[in-house]
């Protein structure tokens, strides 16, 4: 009795984690977007490769955004793709840039944003010696 009473207690248990992870993973999915800048360390003068990537799902929001890139100095640029429709095609996943600094501690910003709202918005730090 008592072990039927732990293989159905285990058999639930199971059951629950299952159907908890597949409600977590297809029903709610997650987009974010990440920046990184290659190598974090590096001598000076030092050319430093940013990668900005969409990860999760691309809905309508996350679809061909204006990406907008801040850099150390203050400065920015953007650009803006000339994507077909939502839903006609895909469009980029991610986008990279390169520049040359020189000493100290550099932070680069990269924002994504639709309709003059930001989407989303992410930050690397680089260290030149």
């Amino acid at each position: 009795m008592i072990r039927d009473f732990v293989l159905s207690f285990l058999f639930f248990g199971m059951l629950m984690t299952a159907f908890v992870a597949s409600f977590t993973e297809s029903s709610h999915p997650r987009t974010y977007l990440t920046l990184r800048a290659s190598p974090a360390v590096a001598l000076a003068p030092a050319r430093i490769t940013l990668l900005a990537e969409i990860h999760g799902p691309i809905t309508e929001e996350w679809y061909c955004p204006k990406v907008e890139w801040t850099w150390p100095d203050g400065t920015h640029s953007s650009e803006e793709s000339d994507c077909p429709p939502f839903g006609e095609g895909e469009g980029p996943h991610f986008w990279s840039n390169s520049v040359l600094i020189g000493k100290g501690e550099h932070t680069f910003e990269v924002e994504f944003s639709k309709a003059r709202r930001t989407v989303a918005r992410a930050r690397a730090t680089v260290e030149v010696r």
